[in-house]
């Protein structure tokens, strides 16, 4: 299950999925329902309990192309796997949003916003 938690004016979303053309469009839905109900900000999307899969450079290159889901606010994702981190990296660098970043760890999340993971309370659906 994709679990939402938010603080403040920021969301963290857990995705313990494997990385799939699937799981991505599912949350890109659930991300955009629950900015439709809690409008849009920071946010970070921590892939740390994701399986490590193989991702195809076809998928990186197509998500590149999609417009940014929070247009003006800061998307942290969280990879600390390398295969995973190298995707999100190629998708981040030519991406129509410059206020996107990879970190390697949710430690580091927590600081690039600022925050801190007791500010976080679980987002009911």
């Amino acid at each position: 299950m994709i679990a939402f938690s938010i603080a403040r004016a920021r969301r963290m979303i857990a995705f313990p999925l494997p990385v799939t053309r699937e799981t991505l469009q599912r949350l890109d839905a659930e991300r955009a329902a629950v900015t439709r109900r809690e409008g849009a900000m920071d946010m970070i999307v921590d892939f740390t309990a994701s399986p490590p899969v193989v991702i195809p450079s076809r998928l990186t290159h197509d998500r590149v192309g999609m417009p940014s889901p929070m247009p003006g606010f800061r998307r942290v994702y969280v990879a600390p796997r390398d295969e995973l981190f190298g995707s999100l990296r190629m998708y981040a660098i030519p991406h129509d949003d410059p206020r996107v970043e990879v970190v390697r760890s949710l430690d580091m999340a927590f600081v690039t916003l600022g925050v801190s993971a007791s500010e976080f309370e679980p987002l009911s659906a």
